[in-house]
């Protein structure tokens, strides 16, 4: 892009904004949030009870149910095979943050051609309570849903092929497995969009809109993995 114009100065200023927002993490050797040190523990816990290396009496074991609060911990334990704790968390940290902040940008970006200045108001609540507290889970969730969000309209405005469609199930999946009111909060919210959508198409023809139906059925097959899983855990 050019650097000097409009669009090239906003991005400039974006890229300087996610520089400022990592600093405090790349800055310091430790950078610590109420829960962090105990979701280290716990998927170093994890990590014994796949590959026991320490002789761990077998006090825990780890759970078959599809439990929602699994990505952050996952994650972590996979980090944990290449990096020392606090390196990480640092990972960890900036996925959460930097992946809100870019999330965000990436909603505002579909349908705007100029410069992306509203997406700036993600930065003020990159650095959330929720986040301070350590709620990885739920701080990985939030990007995700925004996901969600752009893949929907994604699919209603052009790409409507089986990878979409695919793509937007894969998605609440893994917004499922981060955490369950983010989850439920974009299920709700692609419920409206869509009821939204009949009582708008009823109005103006009075007649089954085609297209609007197997959009219905496709969303409806879409959810129905995060569904049964949910299902499978609240009944498990």
């Amino acid at each position: 892009f050019r650097l000097f114009d409009r669009v090239g100065m906003e991005r400039l200023l974006f890229l300087l904004g996610l520089l400022l927002l990592a600093h405090p993490f790349l800055s310091q050797r430790y950078y610590f949030t109420v829960d962090g040190p105990s979701h280290v523990y716990d998927a170093w816990l994890i990590l014994e009870l796949i590959h026991p290396s320490l002789g761990i009496p077998p006090l825990w074991e780890l759970n078959p149910l599809p439990v929602p609060d699994w990505s952050g911990h996952a994650l972590l334990a996979l980090l944990l095979t290449v990096a020392e704790p606090q390196e990480a968390l640092k990972v960890i940290h900036l996925v959460c943050i930097l992946g809100f902040v870019l999330a965000f940008r990436a909603v505002v970006a579909q349908g705007s051609k100029g410069p992306l200045w509203l997406s700036y108001l993600a930065f003020p609540f990159a650095l959330s309570a929720p986040f301070a507290m350590g709620y990885f889970n739920f701080a990985l969730a939030l990007p995700v849903m925004m996901l969600v969000v752009r893949q929907w309209r994604r699919i209603m405005e052009r790409d409507r092929t089986t990878i979409g469609w695919f793509g937007l199930a894969a998605l609440l999946v893994l917004c499922y497995f981060s955490h369950m009111m983010p989850y439920l909060f974009v299920v709700l919210w692609l419920g409206a969009q869509l009821a939204e959508a009949w009582i708008r198409s009823v109005r103006q023809s009075r007649q089954i809109d085609k297209k609007l139906l197997r959009r219905t059925l496709l969303l409806g097959l879409a959810v129905l993995p995060s569904l049964l899983l949910l299902a499978w855990y609240l009944l498990g």
